[in-house]
């Protein structure tokens, strides 16, 4: 199922680069795969085209949640 769907908003992006929804669901996609980095960028992507969405921010947190757990950028803990 993530592999079509992942295709389906690949070629939604090759046909519109600007559709922030095929970015959120990649992130999602890539999220859930464990693909951090790929994750990150596809929701930096997705919080550029939409910053006035709330959505996109809450995605890159919940990125940087799943980071901090393995010990990978931001914490709460760490200070400057």
């Amino acid at each position: 199922m993530d592999e079509e769907a992942t295709e389906q908003f690949r070629e939604a992006l090759r046909r519109d680069p600007e559709f922030a929804q095929a970015y959120h669901w990649l992130g999602r996609i890539a999220l859930s795969r464990g693909e951090l980095d790929a994750a990150e960028t596809l929701f930096e992507r997705y919080a550029a085209l939409a910053p006035e969405e709330p959505r996109p921010h809450d995605c890159l947190g919940l990125l940087r949640l799943e980071q901090a757990s393995l010990g990978r950028g931001w914490s709460p803990r760490r200070t400057p």
